[in-house]
C-alpha cells in the first residue's frame, strides 16, 4: 500500500459576524496484491476444450477418448499455467473534494447560520495482471499443430511446465478497469433561540439540503467479451440518484432545579426526504431525559428511520 495525501483549509472574516471558508483534499493510494496462477478453464462460460486432433494427446489417453459415446468430441480441461505467473491486482484510487462555504451569527437574534457546497470524486482504476486469455489458449489447444506456428513449442497441455515465454506473451493479458464516483452536496442550515420557558431557552434549528451520487463503471473489453480466463462476462454500468431534504430539530426544557427533577427536556426532530427514485419519505424522532440527581438520569426516546 502507498498513500499520498494532501489537504488545504483556508478562513477568512468578512466582518465580525460573517466568514467565508474553503478546503480542499487530494489522496491518491495504490494497493498491489499476489496470489495463485488463475485456473484455466474453471469458470462455465469460457471452457477450455482440447479436440481430439490435438497432438499432444497421448496414445493412452486417446484410447480412453476413444471409448466414449461419442469418441470425436472435445474434452473440457481446466489447467493452472504456472509460467504465466500469479496472478496481481493492482487497485489505483484518486480521491478528490473541493468544499466551500460561509457561516455567520446575528447576536441580537441570538441566531447563527452556515451554508456549504461540496463536490467529491473518486477515480479507481483496477488492474487485473498476469491473466491468461481463454481465447488465446483456445486457438493454441485447437491449432492442428498444437500451436507450433503461433508461439515457440505450442501449448503442450501435458508437460504445461515447459511451456515457453513467447507463448506466455502470446496468452497473457492485462486486464484494465475503471469505476468513477462522484458526490455534490449542497447544505444551509439555521438554529437559535425561539424563546424562553421558566426552566431555559427553547432552541431549534432548521436546515435543507441537496445531495446527489453517481457512478460510471467501464471494465475492459476482455472482460466484457469474457475473454479473460477466471471472468466472467460483465458489461458497463452507471447510475445516478439524488435527494433534496428539509428538516428541524426543537430542544424544549421543561422542568430544571427541582427536588425530584435536576433537569427534565426533550428533543424533537423531523426530516423530508424526496428521493428522484422512490419519491418522498418521512424521518422523526423524540428523545426524552430525567436527570433525577448527579448520579442518577432516566432517558428514553422513540425514532423512525429510512
Amino acid at each position: 500500500l502507498e498513500r499520498y495525501s494532501s489537504f488545504a483549509h483556508v478562513d477568512y472574516k468578512l466582518n465580525k459576524d460573517v466568514s467565508v471558508f474553503a478546503e480542499g483534499l487530494f489522496t491518491n493510494y495504490t494497493v498491489t496484491t499476489e496470489a495463485n496462477p488463475i485456473v484455466v478453464g474453471s469458470v462455465s462460460s469460457s471452457p477450455l476444450t482440447i479436440p481430439v486432433t490435438n497432438p499432444f494427446i497421448s496414445a493412452d489417453l486417446a484410447q480412453i477418448l476413444a471409448s466414449r459415446p461419442n469418441p470425436t468430441a472435445p474434452f473440457n480441461l481446466a489447467q493452472i499455467i504456472v509460467p504465466v505467473g500469479g496472478r496481481q491486482e493492482r487497485n489505483e484510487y484518486s480521491v478528490y473534494q473541493l468544499t466551500l462555504g460561509a457561516e455567520g451569527r446575528v447576536d441580537s437574534l441570538d441566531l447563527s447560520w452556515s451554508v456549504y457546497g461540496s463536490i467529491g470524486r473518486t477515480e479507481q482504476l483496477q488492474s487485473a495482471i498476469n491473466y491468461p486469455s481463454s481465447a488465446a489458449l483456445q486457438r493454441l489447444a485447437n491449432a492442428s499443430d498444437g500451436g507450433r506456428s503461433l508461439c515457440a513449442g505450442g501449448y503442450d497441455f501435458t508437460r504445461i511446465n515447459t511451456f515457453s515465454q513467447s507463448c506466455v506473451e502470446y496468452v497473457r493479458r492485462t486486464a484494465r478497469n475503471t469505476t468513477t464516483l462522484e458526490q455534490k452536496v449542497l447544505e444551509a442550515t439555521l438554529q437559535g433561540r425561539l424563546f424562553t420557558l421558566p426552566a431555559g431557552d427553547i432552541r431549534f434549528a432548521l436546515g435543507a439540503d441537496y445531495r446527489s451520487n453517481s457512478y460510471d463503471y467501464l471494465p475492459d473489453a476482455l472482460i466484457q467479451t469474457g475473454e479473460l480466463a477466471n471472468y466472467l462476462p460483465i458489461m458497463p454500468s452507471n447510475g445516478e440518484a439524488s435527494v433534496r431534504e428539509v428538516f428541524g430539530e426543537l430542544y424544549v426544557p421543561l422542568l430544571v432545579d427541582q427536588p425530584w427533577a435536576q433537569d427534565v427536556s426533550l428533543n424533537l426532530g423531523y426530516r423530508h426526504s424526496d428521493y428522484d427514485t422512490v419519491g418522498g419519505v418521512d424521518t422523526y424522532r423524540i428523545d426524552g431525559t430525567w436527570q433525577f440527581n448527579d448520579v442518577l438520569a432516566l432517558r428514553g426516546g422513540y425514532a423512525r428511520a429510512v
